[in-house]
């Protein structure tokens, strides 16, 4: 099964008290360009593949202060179930929530794992803050194609992005994101085609 890239409609994420810059970084760097309509809620709001949309602002107040008392929780009154939950988002992201974005190219796939991997090795802004805990091609032993016995992901290349800079939800409990491609999304595949029905 293929998944086509480009079905997301939109979006939105949060990013720490004063860092917009470090969260444009991220988001440039997983070749998402930033738009210059203002965005509502004193953030940006980035095209992805030129028509979906990615929406960034800075956490409210609110989530701030709960995330804080969240952050306070887990320091001092954290047990082995949240030690365990916490080092399975890191290493086992593909079995928590996370939300892909699908690459045209494997050229794209290539370029854009590369800068990741650079950026989290030496960009002072993104060290630590950001991991690719996964990064597996269709041939390597432990990709989807190998762990199905050649069932699926004959063609998917797949890496996982770990991040506290910008999150859906908790920022806390970090992001995680998938960089896939499928070469049969790739317009100079020439290959066998078979795609995910809608």
């Amino acid at each position: 099964m293929t998944i086509p890239a480009g079905l997301n409609n939109h979006v939105e994420m949060v990013f720490r008290p004063g860092e917009l810059a470090r969260a444009m970084k991220l988001l440039r760097i997983l070749g998402c360009e930033p738009q210059t309509s203002p965005h509502p809620f004193n953030g940006v709001y980035f095209h992805f593949a030129k028509t979906e949309q990615l929406w960034i602002s800075e956490v409210s107040p609110e989530q701030w202060a709960f995330e804080l008392w969240l952050q306070e929780q887990l320091k001092n009154r954290g047990t082995d179930v949240t030690s365990t939950f916490l080092a399975g988002l890191e290493s086992a992201p593909q079995a928590h929530g996370h939300f892909g974005i699908g690459l045209r190219t494997l050229e794209d796939w290539e370029r854009v794992t590369a800068e990741l991997g650079r950026a989290i090795a030496s960009d002072p802004d993104l060290k630590g803050r950001v991991s690719l805990p996964i990064f597996q091609r269709p041939e390597d032993p432990d990709s989807v194609f190998s762990r199905s016995g050649g069932a699926m992901g004959r063609t998917l290349h797949q890496a996982f992005v770990r991040t506290d800079i910008i999150s859906t939800g908790l920022l806390t409990l970090g992001q995680s994101i998938e960089i896939q491609h499928y070469r049969e999304n790739d317009p100079a595949y020439d290959g066998p085609v078979k795609r995910l029905q809608t």
